[in-house]
């Protein structure tokens, strides 16, 4: 023992001697251990444990590392604080030991006191170890441990290069540090390109992201080159670098944005770090060049880069970014605009100048731009909108191009267009230039050397009336009308309280401005002092000082005719009217020879006189000659006589069919030459007017004469007869042009709005004399000659032309389609031109009508519809887009942009504009609805352009075409989305992107989606009846949807009927009775145009099919009989339908929105309910609450009766605990024939079937009921309760007020006494109690006096005295001195208590038995009744007792009672014995009988 523990004493010792050596090598090794890193440390200790050396050899490797790490140390001293090693950094080094874990556990950056822990415990197990290793002095291990330090030392190398390389640029990636480079990844860059489609998005919110930080540190982006560099591992996943890399990007060829191109002398070029976190979300921008990791950053001259070299510890978005700082940066407007007002003939400078600072611009291709209509009261430069000067108000009234007079002169021309929009730029020079784009301009021109802009400002008094004028410019009202008191809307599209009616005229429409600047507005307002004007109520206009003018057409009087309401064409269609002077000459007028064969004397047409094609300039030319006709169509021929532009309101148009017309057969149409014509408006009268002596004398075409000038003439020697020249030029000698471009419809198919059948898109014309037809600058109709009224027409779905009836020629003919085309490729951009000659003598007529929606020569028109599904007018859904325009800077490059956040567009619906203006929306996304059309403005037909459908779900809408355009899917990613046939595999989220065309020749992309099975479903409409109820009508519904505009309207399309039964589902349909009969191949039932559905019976379902998700519906029931049917129940099946709507009681109701999701149809029942009554009845007891008798419970039973008639329908029990009241609820008040039914309720008993072909026996649900009625001959009433009789008669009329009473009266009995003496007299003063014992306890109680008494259980009386003088009847006998009366069936007792002085008591109770049944069988009569007033008692008595009592012997009263008992007793006995009391029973008389 003492052995051990001298051993165990030893051992602790050397522990203690090892502890102290080895915390002596720590304290030696620790300041080392501050200057090595842990990198160095685990080689160091790797080396030790692997090597097994001796502690010299050892001493002597670690002297080895320890110089060598010296140096690194000295390289990473202050950088290693910064440094953390990570555990992925740990598991990327390459352990050779299994304890490398534990000697790579520390940091640099830990507390020193980690470090000599961690270092304390690694020696001590270091030096274990090489203790362990040096006892065992194997040459193997040592080669073997040198092996592994060699391993070793190969795994810790710097990892090599990652390369990158495209055309452009070559990308660099080395490690900086060991193994930061993970293992296995490679090197993955992305150029981050705004034109393309992949990286589009990416690009746009790294331009976002720059521009943020340029606005907080206040400087500009000019432009910049991005690129996504990570690394990727095997399986194509992200990874970021374990250390810190260097990137090198080497350009091939010095570089620039295309944005700024050549323009970069006043830029730096700097790289910036668009750092992510966690989620990939960019959480900051780093400036690379501000901490130090911008290593090296090489351009040209011109900041052109060359090269960039920097370092990272995280990959994510870099740019190589061109920034401006200070005035570099911003355009200055405000040296090149001038702020004028009038003065005399010119305009003068003001003190008050724009200041840069006060603008708010937009950008438009990375320039500023600014929006002059945004200098407004309540637009965002409104700052610039009212100046004060001189004490007077000058207010901004447009922007115009001027030149300079004198110092501060600036003239105006004097038909100068507005400036719309300005911009600012840069050249290459680093100049600063100003462009400008006017009123109607599609592209921007150059401010040219001595042309300057100003801002106008007038001190006009501000417009806050109008005045009335007729459709020719005439006032009609001296007065005007105030419109300061209009509010902040005034709908102007109708006449209304502020509009005056005047006499003789109609209103028809409100115009702000005069001439070209002239717009016909819908909508006025008067906020904050201003008058304000809009197209949509939604954005609005100053009017300043223009003129507000109410436009109003004749009624007509005696002399002039009416006018008619005409289509504000003015942008869309282009009307020149020329007036020649009087030339006429042959086949030459105004100078021009036409050739050709004169007066045709007929219909027949002079083709071949002009060229085939337009002239340059987009004028015919005389084939044979070549001779322009333009000096006829210009203005510029010496012949004009007068020359009007862009003429208005020729045409009506018609919505319905979407035709624009004008016949002069129908009606006269004047131009008004005058200078108060300011709009330039046509007058179009209600009737037509003839002028001329040829062979049409319908109508006349005679434009510059009013209606009543002129009228037939003749021609004789170069005079006109009757009116002279004056006149005659009005009429005749004129020429008209019509120009618009249109969109080639889908087959050449118009749909016009609200009507279900297209129709061929035409053109048509009739009349005299030539007339030319070009489209695209290539003569299509030919109509060339004086001749007399002729036709013809352009089909674009057939492409047939048609000349008087006969083919002529067709557009494939003069076009050359390729392939089988006929016509023009659907939503093809085209233009016409129409060029119409009056030069004959004898008359003028022209009708013209077409149905091709025109659009203005500089837009392009984005449209969204939905396929595969006629509900799309139904599909209240919106759909996302952009569009991209061709850089006008770099059209040879394809260089493309956004159209920008806040660009304007109209809205058409149904190919009709709405006057709704909208803005494109963040992240320049503009919506759509099926069935609208974006139309952008002012864009260069020239330039190319493209359009994406974004956020499309595949689940939603599976494919997206575009007729005659090519259409490529993408993912959000950029990576192009396979499709089968066009159609995306379901669960996809993608980008529908088009081909890009040229504005020009298609300036319209229409995108049809069609839905997915999922998008679609049903709503199904079933008819029932509430419980218990049945119908043999038919009913009606009224179903409306939601449309595009968020409106319920009815709906109109096919339904079908159905009957599900057993889960078959059956079709039905109408025969030609209307009957509902089983349809043939699952037809359809009908259409409805108005949403009513009617003819549905009972049990019945209305389907309507492919109604997209999202759509809500309503349902009601319309026609219904209101005196027969309460409102119906309108219910939708919970979860059916999305958005379902409840009542106050949270019921669902017939309102809701189709699911998405296959065959998830929406349910909704329609239940209606007759009209109902409750019917009140109740047992009534007439027993004087002697409740003993009644029964526990008894029956009524509800009766229906026809004649005689009658139907068990309905049975209540009734009893003490509901009062023995009952409520038949929910009755039925009319038959289905509407007839009232009559109702009957009766006390019945339920009985067995054998008993069911008794009499008035009645079967209800297998039960059978016995009515229980007075009037019954048989005694049934017996069987239920015999001590009660059922009256026959029931009084009430079975509302709650007044109910049903049916009453039971107890059957009661009488007892009459006849108390005599034992001399035959009457005893008055006896007294009795009436027991239903022997022993005479608990008498009875009674009511009355004077010997009438009448039972009641509520009495209080039970002493019943006898009185006298009652008399005699008939026959001799006393009358009854003590009667008795209400007496149930039963037996009683009658005992007297007290008797008259000198007699004896009865010995012995009298019995008197009252029974229920007549046991006397010969006698059925023997009750009989007595009615007073309305009150009737049954008497059941004829029991009257004689009771005689006898004179006793005057005796002592000695001895008491008991002595008196037993003398009575005695005498008693002695008296019954002599038989002095005498019982016997009489019948009564036989009045007033009654039978059962």
């Amino acid at each position: 023992m003492k052995s051990k523990m001298k051993k165990k004493m030893i051992a602790f010792l050397l522990c203690m001697v090892l502890v102290i050596c080895n915390s002596v090598s720590i304290l030696a090794d620790t300041p080392a251990a501050e200057t090595t890193t842990t990198e160095q440390k685990a080689k160091e200790t790797r080396t030790a444990k692997n090597e097994g050396t001796s502690e010299e050899e050892k001493s002597s490797d670690n002297s080895k590392d320890t110089s060598k790490s010296s140096e690194e140390t000295e390289e990473t001293k202050e950088e290693a604080p910064e440094t953390k090693t990570t555990k992925k950094k740990e598991e990327t080094t390459g352990a050779t030991t299994e304890k490398k874990e534990e000697s790579t556990t520390a940091t640099t950056t830990e507390k020193k006191e980690e470090t000599e822990e961690a270092s304390e415990i690694s020696e001590k197990k270091e030096t274990e170890e090489a203790e362990e290793t040096a006892t065992t002095g194997s040459e193997e291990e040592t080669s073997e441990a040198a092996e592994e330090t060699s391993e070793s030392e190969e795994e810790t190398t710097v990892s090599a290069d990652l390369v990158y390389e495209d055309d452009d640029v070559k990308i660099t990636v080395g490690a900086n540090e060991k193994n930061a480079i993970p293992e296995g990844a490679t090197l993955k860059v992305v150029p981050v390109l705004k034109d393309d489609d992949k990286t589009t998005e990416q690009y746009q919110e790294v331009e976002k992201k720059l521009e943020e930080k340029a606005t907080n540190e206040e400087y500009d982006i000019a432009g910049f080159l991005a690129y996504d560099i990570t690394f990727v591992d095997e399986g194509g996943n992200k990874v970021e670098p374990d250390g810190e890399v260097q990137v090198s990007m080497e350009y091939k060829e010095s570089a620039v944005p295309v944005e700024i191109k050549d323009d970069t002398t006043d830029s730096n070029v700097t790289v910036m770090h668009l750092e992510e976190n966690e989620e990939g979300q960019v959480k900051e921008v780093v400036d690379m060049s501000k901490n130090d990791q911008l290593k090296n950053v090489k351009t040209t001259e011109t900041q052109k880069i060359e090269k960039a070299e920097f370092v990272t510890d995280s990959f994510s978005v870099f740019t190589i970014t061109w920034i401006r700082t200070g005035d570099n940066g911003e355009f200055d407007f405000s040296k090149d605009i001038s702020m004028v007002k009038r003065s005399g003939n010119s305009f003068v400078g003001m003190s008050a100048t724009v200041g840069n600072g006060e603008l708010t611009l937009t950008t438009e291709d990375a320039n500023p731009v600014l929006y002059t209509s945004t200098i407004s009261s309540s637009g965002t430069n409104n700052a610039l909108y009212s100046v004060i000067e001189n004490e007077s108000t000058y207010r901004f009234s447009g922007a115009y191009i001027a030149t300079l007079v004198g110092n501060s002169r600036y003239n105006i021309a004097e038909n100068a267009k507005k400036i719309t929009k300005l911009t600012g730029r840069k050249n290459s020079a680093g100049q600063e230039v100003m462009m400008y784009q006017l009123s109607g301009d599609i592209s921007y021109r150059n401010l040219e050397e001595g042309e300057y802009v100003v801002f106008v400002y007038s001190n006009d008094a501000l417009t806050t009336t109008a005045q009335c004028y007729s459709q020719n410019g005439i006032r009609i009202s001296s007065s005007n009308v105030n419109l300061t008191g209009i509010g902040e809307s005034l709908d102007v599209r109708d006449s209304n309280g502020t509009i005056p009616n005047i006499s003789g005229y109609t209103y028809i429409y409100t115009v702000v401005g005069e001439g070209d600047e002239a717009l016909e507005v819908n909508y006025l307002r008067y906020v904050n002092e201003y008058l304000q004007y809009s197209l949509d109520g939604t954005n609005w206009s100053d009017v300043n000082s223009e003129p507000v003018k109410f436009i109003y057409k004749s009624k007509g009087d005696r002399n002039v005719p009416g006018t008619i309401e005409t289509a504000d064409t003015r942008g869309l269609i282009d009307i020149d009217l020329f007036n020649y002077k009087n030339s006429l000459d042959g086949e030459t007028t105004c100078g021009l020879i036409f050739g050709g064969t004169g007066y045709t004397q007929s219909a027949a047409v002079t083709q071949g006189i002009v060229s085939n094609n337009l002239s340059t300039e987009r004028y015919p030319t005389i084939k044979n000659t070549t001779t322009s006709l333009a000096p006829l169509f210009d203005g510029t021929s010496s012949y004009v006589d007068s020359a009007d532009y862009n003429l208005n309101h020729l045409f009506t148009y018609d919505p319905e069919t979407g035709y624009y017309s004008y016949d002069s057969d129908v009606n006269y149409a004047y131009y008004n030459t005058n200078s108060n014509n300011t709009e330039r408006n046509f007058v179009v009268y209600n009737t037509t007017r003839y002028k001329g002596t040829g062979k049409h004398k319908i109508g006349g075409f005679m434009p510059y004469a009013t209606y009543n000038e002129g009228g037939p003439v003749t021609w004789n020697s170069g005079v006109y007869a009757q009116y002279g020249d004056d006149i005659a030029n009005k009429m005749y000698l004129f020429g008209m042009k019509v120009s618009f471009d249109f969109t080639q419809p889908e087959g050449g198919m118009i749909q016009p709005e609200g009507d279900m059948i297209q129709e061929d898109m035409t053109f048509s014309f009739s009349g005299d004399d030539d007339v030319w037809v070009f489209i695209d600058g290539k003569l299509v109709l030919d109509l060339g000659g004086v001749h007399d009224r002729a036709s013809g027409s352009i089909n674009f779905k057939t492409g047939e032309v048609i000349v008087n009836g006969t083919h002529d020629t067709s557009l494939d003919e003069i076009f050359n389609f390729d392939g089988n085309e006929v016509t023009f490729s659907d939503n093809s951009t085209h233009y016409l031109d129409f060029f119409y000659l009056e030069r004959g003598r004898g008359e003028s007529n022209c009708s013209l009508r077409f149905n091709m929606p025109p659009k203005k020569s500089d837009t392009i028109e984005i449209t969204k519809e939905i396929t595969n599904t006629d509900r799309e007018k139904y599909a209240n859904v919106e759909f996302s887009f952009k569009a991209y325009l061709q850089d006008e800077e770099f059209k040879n490059e394809d260089v493309y942009e956004v159209i920008p956040e806040g660009t304007p567009y109209q809205v058409k619906k149904n190919n009709v504009l709405t006057g709704e203006t909208r803005y494109v929306g963040e992240g320049n996304i503009f919506k759509l609805k099926s069935g609208e059309t974006a139309v952008f403005n002012d864009i260069n037909p020239d330039l190319k352009y493209y359009v994406e459908e974004v956020d499309v779900s595949s689940d939603e809408f599976d494919e997206v075409k575009i007729q005659g355009w090519k259409v490529t899917y993408y993912d959000d990613e950029g990576h192009e989305v396979d499709s089968s046939n066009g159609v995306v595999e379901a669960g996809t989220s993608y980008i529908a992107k088009s081909e890009e065309k040229v504005v020009k020749e298609n300036a319209a992309v229409k995108f049809q989606n069609s839905c997915a099975d999922a998008n679609k479903n049903e709503l199904q409409i079933t008819k029932e009846m509430a419980s218990g109820q049945t119908s043999s009508d038919i009913f009606t519904f009224l179903i409306t949807l939601e449309n595009t505009d968020g409106d319920m309207v009815p709906y109109e399309g096919d339904y079908y009927i159905i009957k599900n039964v057993d889960g078959v589902r059956t079709y039905y349909t109408f025969d030609q009775n209307g009957q509902l009969v089983e349809a043939v191949n699952e037809g359809k039932a009908g259409t409805t145009d108005d949403g009513t559905v009617s003819g549905i019976p009972v049990g019945y379902t209305v389907v309507i099919t492919d109604l997209i998700s999202g759509t809500s519906f309503d349902v009601e029931e319309q026609g219904f009989d209101t005196g027969k049917y309460e409102s119906p129940s309108i219910s939708v099946e919970e979860n059916s339908c999305d958005s379902a709507d409840t009542d106050e009681n949270n019921n669902f109701i017939g309102l809701g929105s189709i699911k998405h999701g296959k065959n998830q149809p929406a349910k909704v029942t329609v239940t209606n309910s007759k009209k109902t009554k409750n019917i009140y009845a109740e047992k009534v007891w007439n027993d004087s609450s002697n409740t003993a008798y009644r029964s526990s419970n008894i029956i009524f039973g509800l009766f229906t009766q026809s004649g005689t008639t009658k139907d068990l329908i309905n049975t209540k029990t009734l009893s003490s605990d509901n009062d023995w009241k009952c409520a038949f609820e929910d009755v039925v008040i009319n038959d289905d024939d509407g007839r009232v039914i009559s109702y009957l309720v009766r006390e019945v008993r339920k009985v067995t079937a054998s008993e069911k072909d008794n009499d008035n026996v009645y079967e209800l649900d297998g039960n059978y009921y016995q009515v229980i009625d007075a009037l019954d001959d048989d005694n049934y009433n017996d069987s239920v309760n015999q001590y009660y009789d059922v009256e026959s008669s029931i009084t009430g009329d079975g509302t709650e007020g007044s109910p049903y009473k049916i009453t039971n009266t107890l059957k009661t009995f009488n007892v009459n006494v006849v108390k005599t003496g034992s001399d035959d007299q009457l005893l008055a003063g006896v007294e009795f109690q009436l027991c239903r014992d022997k022993n005479g306890e608990n008498p009875l109680k009674f009511t009355g006096s004077s010997g009438q008494y009448v039972y009641s259980v509520s009495g209080e009386i039970d002493t019943l005295v006898t009185i006298d003088n009652t008399g005699k009847n008939d026959e001799g006998e006393y009358n009854p001195n003590l009667t008795i009366t209400g007496l149930p069936a039963g037996t009683y007792y009658l005992i007297e208590t007290k008797t008259v002085s000198g007699h004896s008591l009865l010995a012995n109770p009298v019995e008197v038995i009252l029974p229920i049944t007549n046991t006397d069988e010969a006698d059925v009569d023997y009750y009989y009744t007595e009615t007073v007033g309305e009150e009737t008692t049954y008497y059941y008595d004829v029991n009257t007792f004689n009771i005689k009592n006898n004179q006793l012997f005057t005796m002592p009263e000695a001895g008491g009672r008991n002595i008196f008992m037993l003398t009575l007793a005695g005498t008693a006995m002695i008296a019954l014995a002599a038989g002095s009391t005498i019982y016997y029973r009489r019948r009564r008389g036989v009045h007033n009988k009654t039978r059962r």
